[in-house]
């Protein structure tokens, strides 16, 4: 059951090694500077237990669209460094507050999550300026576990025009029972590409990219950048122009060889 409220209100030193025509493509899709993002419409939908689950929603101009999850600590409000870059790219832009945060509350149980993720993006296939075959999923952090396998469970929900890619940014390989790897890239990611980020002394996040690189080279395109930050920490000038550069093309229609 849905309920919506229409309540209007320097580069860090990476070392990624990147294909010589996806260089090419980075400079085709520079980041723009970004205007003002409009207010976003309020939604509330019901969680599978009845619970509340709130999120902003920003309609784009071109069917393109991002599904945002935040992490741990933080709400909603974590994305504003990235959102108006991906409103100024066309996208259509939905950020929920996970279930224990923000407006959502509640209690934070990461099984109902990844069924919140699923219901939030059944809610993305029924708007207007929405192309149900291009929606990707970014999470940073936790949320970069559950952009995985929900993208996973949406790949294997709609064999055509599911999750077209994934952004990981500092992923693990086990958040507190929530982990990524296994069975997702052999099952509904084994022909999606996911981007992950990461820097090279996070070191759990930086174990876990490794073993993705090493287990799934065909499928994982890492970023490794200097230093330790985590999560939106990374969201430097830089790494958003490759966040951008690699949702504008996976958002076209020819395959990333």
């Amino acid at each position: 059951m849905y309920k919506t409220n229409a309540n209007y209100g320097n580069d860090s030193g990476d070392t990624a090694v990147i294909p010589l025509f996806f260089a090419l493509l980075m400079a085709w899709f520079q980041t723009p500077t970004p205007s003002e993002p409009v207010e976003p419409l309020e939604v509330v939908i019901e969680g599978v237990d009845g619970l509340d689950l709130h999120a902003s929603f920003y309609a784009g101009q071109s069917g393109k669209t991002v599904l945002l999850l935040h992490q741990l600590y933080t709400t909603r409000q974590s994305w504003a460094t990235l959102t108006p870059f991906l409103l100024e790219n066309g996208y259509n832009v939905l950020i929920p507050d996970l279930r224990g945060y923000g407006k959502t509350r509640g209690d934070i149980q990461w099984y109902k999550a990844r069924e919140d993720t699923r219901l939030w993006l059944e809610w993305l296939r029924q708007q207007s300026t929405v192309d149900p075959s291009k929606i990707a999923i970014m999470g940073s952090s936790m949320g970069a576990n559950l952009a995985i396998i929900g993208c996973n469970q949406d790949n294997l929900a709609h064999e055509q025009g599911g999750c077209v890619t994934v952004v990981a940014i500092s992923p693990g390989l086990n958040y507190y029972g929530v982990s990524p790897i296994e069975p997702a890239f052999s099952e509904g990611l084994l022909n999606t590409r996911v981007m992950v980020i990461t820097s090279k002394r996070d070191a759990y996040p930086a174990q876990a990219v490794e073993a993705l690189e090493g287990a799934f080279p065909d499928q994982i395109n890492a970023l490794w950048l200097d230093g330790n930050a985590h999560g939106m920490s990374l969201l430097e000038p830089s790494v958003i122009n490759r966040i951008l550069t690699w949702l504008n093309f996976h958002m076209l229609e020819f395959e990333l060889e």
